[in-house]
């Protein structure tokens, strides 16, 4: 793996975040790379209710993601995220710009759960970059 010259000094970062994926085997002596980066941001906010991180940091900071565990399992609950997920990461992490056109939550019977699709651009990339994840409830 090639190691590129933003992941080994701080100088000149548009932003940092947590990396909620660190582990001793996961390059401690590197920074992440761009898409790292990104789905941490993504992740930390996903998984974040509003009000979590108490009234110290952000109060509003988070997305009503997770109440969406004990709706039934379709195509409404889907869009529904769809929905707030696009909205919260809009207000959250403007650093990047998504396009809606192509960020997709599609029910997975088979998880059964959530196939999550997000299209999106950065401001280290004019193209476009997609992020994969499934949500099994």
């Amino acid at each position: 793996m090639k190691v590129t010259a933003y992941q080994l000094k701080l100088a000149g970062a548009t932003w940092i975040d947590v990396n909620s994926s660190y582990t001793l085997d996961n390059l401690p002596d590197r920074l992440p790379d761009q898409l790292a980066i990104i789905n941490s941001s993504l992740f930390n906010l996903l998984n974040c209710m509003p009000g979590q991180r108490s009234r110290t940091f952000q109060p509003t900071y988070g997305s009503l993601w997770l109440q969406f565990i004990q709706e039934p399992l379709s195509d409404l609950t889907a869009k529904k995220m769809e929905i707030f997920m696009i909205q919260s990461i809009e207000k959250w992490v403007p650093q990047v710009q998504v396009d809606q056109a192509q960020t997709r939550i599609s029910v997975d019977t088979s998880l059964p759960g959530y196939q999550v699709a997000i299209a999106l651009r950065t401001p280290f990339s004019s193209s476009s970059q997609q992020i994969k994840f499934q949500v099994a409830l």
